[in-house]
């Protein structure tokens, strides 16, 4: 069974297209974030997960609006220097005419809003400052990959995945995932090249249709920030989608087909558009206050 191209990538994919023609013709993603207004260019999503508690836990969309002022919905470690409210994922296929399963190539993007949570003794930290932005996703990068590493994983005789870590009282604790296993962990050389980095854990500074970005690359996942506040920042992530409901997608896509889809992740973040909102002061204002 020939598995057929959608939409935005049907011409995409084929010789001698102009996606960025297309990318303009995509509607708009519009989402209030309560200090502004996200809008950018939003290709109609082309894959859709088959395990239904998969997409009701990560492929959620909240608009019409993220309250990014008491941060309600936001979920964090403070240990990691941060907090998160996920904002949309969507994920699009590039699989131009692959006859199996096995060989669909599936792009996924999240887009979080995340705030800074600057811990005792450290300096603050203004995010509009992309130097002090570099410094705190490197930071917070490197917390996460600390805190990661105090779980032990392991696998049984029949594949199966235990999670060991040591409790407050100082005890190790073994968690076994009965119902769940785990691959062989991915070499940095098997990944695609857009996925690779010269530098584990550093970031860097790209300038993207006059706004400023700073990219960070962690095995299997590309990531850009950007600043919209003194202390909020947005996150772009790119993955290869690995496994869907017991079927493996293809994580090794040709060098072509990779370049198209770093072409395209470059080009939908030129078309981030981020400007001030009023709904923040028409709420004080309906309260009262102002």
């Amino acid at each position: 069974m020939k598995y057929p191209l959608k939409t935005f990538f049907k011409d995409l994919l084929s010789a001698g297209s102009s996606h960025s023609n297309e990318l303009a013709e995509s509607p708009w993603y519009e989402i209030d974030l309560f200090r502004c207004i996200l809008r950018y260019r939003n290709p109609e999503q082309t894959f859709f997960p088959n395990d239904g508690i998969v997409t009701e836990m990560f492929w959620q969309d909240n608009r019409p609006f993220v309250d990014t002022i008491n941060k309600n919905r936001y979920q964090g470690i403070i240990d990691n220097g941060y907090g998160s409210c996920q904002i949309t994922r969507t994920a699009w296929e590039f699989n131009p005419g692959i006859p199996t399963s096995s060989d669909r190539v599936v792009l996924s993007m999240g887009v979080e809003v995340m705030c800074v949570y600057e811990q005792e003794g450290e300096l603050p930290c203004d995010l509009n400052d992309v130097k002090r932005l570099k410094i705190w996703v490197e930071n917070c990068h490197q917390k996460r990959r600390g805190n990661a590493e105090k779980y032990d994983l392991s696998i049984d005789d029949e594949g199966l995945l235990s999670i060991g870590f040591i409790n407050e009282e100082g005890e190790e604790i073994i968690h076994s995932l009965t119902e769940e296993s785990i691959d062989e962990p991915v070499e940095e050389s098997m990944l695609p090249q857009i996925f690779q980095s010269e530098e584990p854990g550093r970031a860097s500074i790209e300038l993207i249709n006059g706004r400023n970005w700073v990219k960070i690359i962690e095995p299997g996942v590309v990531s850009f920030y950007t600043a919209i506040a003194e202390k909020d920042a947005l996150c772009f992530d790119y993955c290869l989608e690995s496994i869907d409901a017991g079927v493996s997608l293809s994580t090794s896509p040709s060098a072509s087909l990779q370049q198209k889809m770093q072409t395209f992740i470059y080009d939908l973040l030129a078309t981030v558009v981020v400007t001030p909102s009023n709904r923040l002061q028409d709420f004080l204002k309906n309260k009262g206050i102002v």
